[in-house]
């Protein structure tokens, strides 16, 4: 009872740590909301399938610009594990560990995940091929990705 206690501590402590880097500077998302051309095609993108995951479109372009990834990948991968948003649970937009990993709200998803992908050990370094290996067993997904990628990039911004 007490090793369950304590293990459970160790996660809530965990995720309370990392929700700390969901909260970006506010005026640095009031300029991504209105005029940051990536947020625009990421909101088209996701508006186009009326994908709930347009909402967090300035969250995409935040996170990424915060842990340095390139900008296309956490909407990619929200596009290819629920269809942009549609399919999921937990505030997962991710299939984060097999689709099982909880958020506490779907934008402390994006930040969480972007942590992941930038500083986790089997992670940290490595090009986008190489994460996506990692992050799925399927010998298909990062070329999926990396369509999903240049699809997100064809979007006009305005």
């Amino acid at each position: 009872m007490k090793k369950a206690l304590s293990r459970g501590f160790v996660v809530a402590a965990g995720l309370f740590a990392a929700t700390q880097h969901a909260n970006p500077d506010v005026s640095k998302k009031e300029y991504a909301a209105t005029s940051d051309p990536r947020t625009n095609k990421i909101r088209k993108f996701f508006a186009r399938g009326n994908c709930p995951a347009s909402q967090y479109a300035t969250d995409f372009v935040l996170a990424a610009d915060q842990h340095k990834l390139d900008w296309r990948l956490l909407p990619s991968l929200s596009f290819l594990e629920t269809t942009g948003g549609k399919t999921q649970r937990n505030n997962n937009m991710f299939g984060w560990s097999n689709g099982n990993a909880r958020f506490p709200s779907v934008r402390a998803g994006i930040y969480v995940v972007a942590s992941r992908l930038s500083r986790a050990r089997h992670y940290r370094g490595k090009s986008i091929d190489e994460k996506m290996k990692i992050y799925s067993t399927n010998e298909t997904y990062g070329r999926h990705v990396r369509a999903t990628m240049r699809a997100l990039n064809a979007v006009p911004a305005y």
